[in-house]
């Protein structure tokens, strides 16, 4: 069985491993421990890679820029309105660290 886990080291406490424990019983296990690299992992794909680099293209080429209305930023606002083509997304939290767990 392998297993990916990642998240924030500091989240790595004990209800963490009494998790693991319990996850891996009676078995034996190697846990490697590695820091993301989050770019790395943005250009792992080809076509990611392609769309992020295309889109440095178009920033350092001052296409497709929006000058935003600060009042869109104020707590509570709900008038934001994505541009034509795109989705309006809540971003997710980063995670700085993996672990990964491998049971023989």
């Amino acid at each position: 069985m392998l297993a990916t886990y990642r998240l924030p080291a500091d989240k790595l406490d004990e209800e963490f491993l009494s998790g693991l424990k319990s996850t891996f019983r009676g078995k034996e296990v190697a846990i490697t421990v590695c820091e993301v690299d989050e770019t790395e992992h943005l250009l792992a794909s080809s076509a990611n890679r392609e769309r992020l680099l295309e889109a440095v293209r178009d920033i350092n080429a001052g296409r497709g820029l929006v000058t935003a209305d600060a009042a869109l930023f104020r707590r509570g606002s709900s008038s934001f309105t994505p541009a034509p083509g795109r989705t309006s997304t809540t971003g997710s939290a980063r995670t700085p660290g993996c672990l990964t767990a491998f049971a023989g």
